[in-house]
């Protein structure tokens, strides 16, 4: 993606462009008159799709091989109707072009992208051994095994942390924020080093944002091969992206990103492959996001000095306090002095790959994990927009309300940051439970709550799948993202927060 005003890059339908080689790694500019449009033009008939492997947003990936050269490669099929419904055109051309213009080893390698009638497609390298979430959490999908590792060893994170800030380090470089880092989108390779993925919401810092163009329903996505045809067309300021647990705090606040927003995705990173744990956790949103805020985090006693003060480094509240953060003397050349990196040469990237005892190390420890489920895609959640903060809803779902004949009746419950607990029937609104500092929420049973109120106590009682079948009314209305729940231990410990919070 580049700035208004900027001359548009023409990608070739053949981007083999990546390198493994080379310390000194261009920057957008320098790469794209690098970028070879002499080779031949091929099609999706020269690769054979084996299995499908992984589910996106917006696509489908494929594991596959090259008739041509007889590689695995990875193919995410696109539909070009579902593109053009979600208004993703700008995201899949940005994905495109940053895949193929930056270099690096721990980038995932984008073969070629190729188009015919309905799909666009992207071929990537094959990287078959899951993704860095899969070995923290180690779901060996093969053997129907799923157990939990608690921390990674030590010197393989220090090795891995590495990999990413050299990535990093390339981002800044070309002023790309990634906006999404997490394990889930960290693939690992045949000789188990780091390889980003996900580009579709980075963005270029600095870049005018403006509405997107319009298109017509069935208008095909000529551009995709030409991109020199695109109307300027960024993303909205203000949009939410990013993952609930790696989010930075400028995102929960004013739904901005800069280029020390990834440093703090990165921290989380970090403090989760020491500890297999995410450092902000909580059963509903608002909660995670108030700790994020607040930089509610606490450290295990086992991690070491070096460790602890450099996650506590990367998860600064003010960005440009952060190690790492560009134009201040905690730059990233800071970062790459820290202690904790003793003894790693970042003056080349392939100086950070695995050697082999690390690579005999994953093998035994975590039990061949190229038998896991590998994702090339993870499947997105619904993430919060900037609606949540004006809002201020906390948690919503159905729950059983008893009245005063002890019947049980189905209602809609929002709880709001103010204290204000509403309920709805048929989604029109019924009435209000106002909370106070003073109320107690008492669990009554294993699948029922109290809420002893000044007029009457209020029960309430988890619902279960019969109860929703058995009102036979139309409950497509009902957005299940991140905020509903029925869970009766989820609503109590929202009730419970928001009133020690009024």
């Amino acid at each position: 993606m580049v700035e208004k005003g900027m001359a548009q890059l023409t990608l070739s339908s053949q981007d083999s462009t990546h390198s493994n080689g080379g310390s000194d790694y261009p920057t957008l500019s320098q790469q794209s008159s690098t970028n070879s449009s002499s080779a031949k033009k091929r099609s999706i008939e020269e690769f054979t799709f084996m299995k499908e492997i992984g589910q996106g947003a917006y696509g489908t990936v494929f594991l596959g091989k090259d008739k041509m050269t007889d590689k695995m490669v990875a193919i995410k099929s696109v539909n070009q109707k579902r593109i053009l419904e979600l208004d993703k055109t700008r995201s899949v051309f940005r994905e495109k072009q940053l895949l193929t213009e930056l270099q690096h080893p721990n980038i995932v390698k984008l073969v070629t992208t190729l188009k015919d009638e309905e799909n666009l497609y992207f071929i990537f390298e094959h990287c078959p051994n899951g993704t860095l979430f899969d070995l923290i959490s180690k779901k060996c999908t093969e053997i129907v095994i799923q157990f939990y590792i608690e921390k990674l060893d030590e010197r393989l994170v220090k090795y891995y942390t590495a990999q990413l800030i050299s990535v990093l380090d390339l981002l800044q470089k070309n002023n790309v924020m990634h906006r999404d880092l997490k394990p889930q989108n960290v693939l690992i390779d045949e000789n188990f080093n780091l390889k980003v993925i996900d580009f579709g919401d980075a963005k270029k810092f600095g870049e005018i944002d403006e509405e997107p163009v319009q298109r017509k329903p069935n208008e095909e996505i000529q551009e995709f091969m030409d991109p020199s045809q695109l109307e300027p067309d960024f993303d909205r300021r203000g949009t939410f992206v990013g993952t609930l647990n790696y989010v930075a705090p400028e995102m929960v606040q004013r739904n901005e990103s800069c280029l020390s927003t990834d440093l703090w995705s990165m921290g989380c990173i970090l403090y989760k492959m020491l500890t297999g744990n995410v450092p902000f956790t909580g059963t509903v949103n608002y909660v995670v996001f108030q700790k994020i805020l607040a930089k509610d985090i606490e450290y295990p006693q086992y991690l070491s000095v070096n460790a602890l003060e450099l996650i506590d480094s990367m998860l600064m509240l003010k960005p440009d306090e952060r190690l790492g953060s560009p134009g201040t003397k905690n730059n990233m050349q800071s970062m790459m002095n820290h202690p904790y990196f003793s003894g790693l040469d970042f003056t080349d990237p392939k100086k950070l790959s695995l050697d082999t005892s690390l690579i005999q190390y994953i093998d035994e420890k975590y039990q061949s994990p190229s038998k896991m489920d590998h994702r090339l895609l993870p499947r997105k959640s619904a993430f919060l927009t900037g609606e949540f903060s004006q809002q201020d809803i906390v948690c919503r779902g159905f729950l059983l309300k008893k009245n005063r004949w002890f019947n049980k009746q189905l209602r809609f419950f929002q709880l709001q940051k103010n204290g204000e607990l509403k309920y709805f029937k048929d989604f029109k609104y019924k009435g209000k439970i106002t909370l106070s500092r003073d109320n107690k929420i008492l669990k009554a049973s294993r699948n029922s709550f109290e809420i002893p109120h000044i007029e009457k106590t209020y029960v309430l009682i988890e619902v279960e799948k019969k109860d929703l079948k058995e009102t036979k009314r139309d409950l497509s209305q009902v957005d299940e993202d991140e905020l509903f729940t029925n869970d009766i231990n989820k609503w109590i410990e929202a009730l419970q927060f928001v009133i020690q919070n009024l």
